[in-house]
């Protein structure tokens, strides 16, 4: 969910159109003008909704239903997904860039309990259980998904990980969606589990706390 390069884009696009339409512009008068100035602010509204659509959580549930035969399998770590729930609450935040910016340091932190790419996997079988394996300790349990909603909710054993999540579609695979203060009872498990500090947790909390409406997803891919 990288789109680091929407602004350069959004402007080397603008520019190409002003110049293409510069020399009619100044002999076909208004009409030109007007044309020119549609048609560069409708490419720039379709950069810009490219360039924010993998951070709003519609994007990431585009499908209105997903099989629960879907999620089988075993899946791996591959990053922090940062989404919001509405566009406005995204730009409030400070646009696409932000959020990649947060999910670059909330992958930071993560890490430091194991939850990074190579060392955190997540397993759904038929027969309703699952494991997950963080830093090559397992946790196991059983889940329940609703493919309506597309909510999974994860029962573990010692009160790990019972939480429910939102199973949003990427270009990759799947991404389990937290409520942010959800994520925070998620990592104190974590922490507890793999040998963590509190620095770690504060740290994590204080990325979050500002941000109502915005979902942290666990992006795995097979």
């Amino acid at each position: 969910m990288k789109k680091l390069t929407f602004p350069l884009c959004l402007g080397a696009i603008s520019l190409m159109l002003a110049s293409c339409f510069g020399s009619g512009l100044n002999t076909q008068g208004a009409a030109s003008q007007s044309t020119a100035a549609s048609l560069i602010s409708g490419v720039a509204g379709a950069v810009a909704n490219t360039g924010t659509l993998d951070n709003l959580l519609s994007g990431l549930l585009s499908k209105s239903t997903l099989n629960e035969s879907a999620l089988y399998g075993t899946w791996n770590y591959r990053g922090v997904d940062v989404v919001f729930e509405s566009d406005n609450l995204l730009a409030k935040a400070g646009g696409a860039v932000a959020a990649n910016s947060l999910e670059e340091k909330l992958g930071a932190q993560l890490s430091k309990l194991g939850i990074k790419e190579g060392s955190c996997t997540f397993t759904f079988n038929q027969n309703k259980t699952f494991q997950a394996v963080l830093n090559g300790k397992s946790i196991q349990g059983t889940y329940t998904f609703d493919p309506s909603t597309r909510t999974i909710t994860l029962t573990a054993a010692l009160g790990l990980f019972n939480q429910t999540a939102t199973v949003g579609s990427t270009t990759t695979g799947i991404s389990l969606l937290f409520d942010a203060d959800k994520l925070l009872a998620i990592v104190s498990a974590g922490s507890s589990l793999l040998g963590g500090n509190s620095s770690t947790l504060s740290a994590v909390s204080g990325l979050v706390s500002n941000y109502n409406g915005m979902k942290i997803g666990l992006g795995m891919t097979k």
